[in-house]
């Protein structure tokens, strides 16, 4: 991991201390969805790829959630993915409705800065 990679992974837990965040990174793995809520220890729940809903706490997620340990306190088996997700937003309420349709305030990129110009190339006009 980069220092630019580091310092965003410690901008997305800062963020979710008081807003739900999704785990992008476990969906677009193929690993189902993962919601929570509390920077570094906090709350989860997540939908696994065969619509198991579990919920819980996680603590230790330093950088980032993909380094929690997560401890399950219930869980329940859907027939589908859409009625384990509309278990997540009963669970979740308007606050978590909101958290995930409003802007995180989190930078999409981790990329290094670029040096100006074009790598070595230059555009003759």
């Amino acid at each position: 991991m980069t220092e630019y990679e580091f310092e965003y992974w410690q901008e997305v837990t800062q963020n979710s201390k008081y807003r739900w965040m999704e785990d992008a990174i476990t969906r677009l793995n193929g690993n189902g969805m993962l919601f929570y809520t509390g920077g570094e220890e906090g709350v989860y729940m997540r939908v696994s790829p065969e619509n198991k809903l579990t919920v819980g706490i996680y603590e230790d997620a330093f950088p980032h959630i993909g380094d929690a340990l997560f401890k399950i306190k219930a869980e329940h088996q859907y027939d589908s993915a859409n009625e384990a997700f509309q278990a997540v937003l009963a669970l979740g309420g308007k606050q978590f409705l909101a958290d995930m349709c409003s802007d995180d305030g989190v930078k999409r990129t981790f990329a290094e800065p670029e040096e100006p110009g074009f790598g070595g190339f230059e555009m003759k006009m």
